[in-house]
């Protein structure tokens, strides 16, 4: 074996573990897709009295 196909192979077994990386940090959790039923009464943009006053405290 030399030192061009030692290189090849490192090389593959690099992108194959990075690959594999690649899928599972994409792959879906099973209990962190959720679907939830929102009413539509609890689709309000928050008034801006409820807001600002939050906002002033970082500022």
């Amino acid at each position: 074996m030399n030192a061009r196909t030692a290189r090849r192979l490192i090389g593959l077994l690099i992108l194959l573990i990075s690959l594999a990386l690649l899928i599972w940090g994409l792959w879906p959790l099973g209990d962190a897709t959720r679907s939830l039923l929102i009413a539509p009464t609890q689709m309000q943009l928050p008034t801006p009295e409820g807001w600002i006053p939050g906002l002033m405290g970082i500022i």
